[in-house]
């Protein structure tokens, strides 16, 4: 991040679910109606062009951004039946959940981490929008590569006690492994009981076949501009091996074989998941 602006990426994440809705096909894989408006990218700017945003490496883009985020709202309504009753948003950004929710899950206590830029222009969004923020709503500031955020949820709301869902995407590229490892420790610390976390990583580059290897520069080079380099990288059975290290102990690997075959398969529209991005789905109790 650039000293004392938002997260762009966050800005960019939250603009590519919002373009889904306007150029995809059905059936949406997510509807994010509030992701344009809390971007606040304008109509001018380029990432509101529907030509520009036809462009190879964006329709892949947004295919990340809509599968992740729909991928997580579906293992968290799963996790209901442990009885979970509270949703930590590690790295939240832009994420909208908290107020497009469902009845069925106005319930939950969320608790939104982020940097704290990020986190106050996000809710000076929500604002000017002139949405409501829910009281089981908690915005927590952490910048994850120099402090950690158990203590800091717990001082407010949060109830160790309570069955908890986790999610942390759009991050891990972003720390060293030492930052990684340090808050998946914690994830794990923080609650006595049933705890899930779903995260996605990027894989090293040498992994991957040329399409998706140029994205990866492409996505890399661009961050980077944007003050915000790529750190780390993780392949499968690595990433597995460090979840257990931290005390996880029922680990899937959703590749993205699994991710087309669930959300991408039949579609019109040619929208298809890259190979460079994928998730872990871990839990213990």
């Amino acid at each position: 991040m650039q000293e004392g602006k938002p997260s762009r990426t966050a800005i960019v994440s939250a603009m590519m679910r919002a373009t889904h809705l306007a150029l995809d096909g059905e059936p949406k894989i997510l509807e994010d109606y509030l992701a344009r408006a809390l971007s606040g990218v304008t109509d001018d700017h380029p990432l509101a062009n529907l030509d520009f945003q036809q462009r190879y490496e964006f329709r892949q883009l947004r295919a990340l951004m809509v599968l992740r985020t729909r991928y997580v709202e579906d293992e968290l309504r799963h996790s209901l039946r442990h009885g979970v009753t509270q949703y930590v948003i590690l790295g939240a950004g832009l994420d909208s959940f908290a107020y497009r929710r469902s009845a069925r899950l106005r319930h939950l206590h969320i608790f939104e981490i982020d940097h704290p830029v990020t986190q106050h222009w996000k809710q000076s969004r929500l604002n000017a929008l002139g949405v409501t923020v829910p009281d089981t709503v908690h915005f927590v500031p952490v910048n994850f590569e120099s402090e950690g955020f158990s203590d800091k949820i717990k001082a407010g709301a949060f109830d160790p006690t309570q069955p908890t869902f986790f999610s942390w995407v759009g991050v891990s590229q972003y720390l060293t492994r030492q930052a990684l490892t340090a808050t998946l420790r914690e994830v794990v610390r923080c609650v006595t009981a049933f705890r899930q976390l779903v995260m996605d990583f990027v894989v090293p580059e040498s992994t991957l076949g040329s399409m998706d290897r140029q994205q990866i520069i492409e996505m890399r080079t661009r961050s980077g501009k944007l003050g915000e380099p790529w750190l780390s990288y993780y392949e499968p059975h690595e990433l597995q091996q460090i979840l257990k290290a931290t005390g996880f102990v029922h680990i899937l690997h959703f590749s993205p074989a699994l991710a087309a075959e669930r959300y991408f398969s039949g579609r019109s529209d040619g929208l298809t998941h890259s190979g460079a991005y994928h998730l872990m789905n871990a839990s213990c109790e």
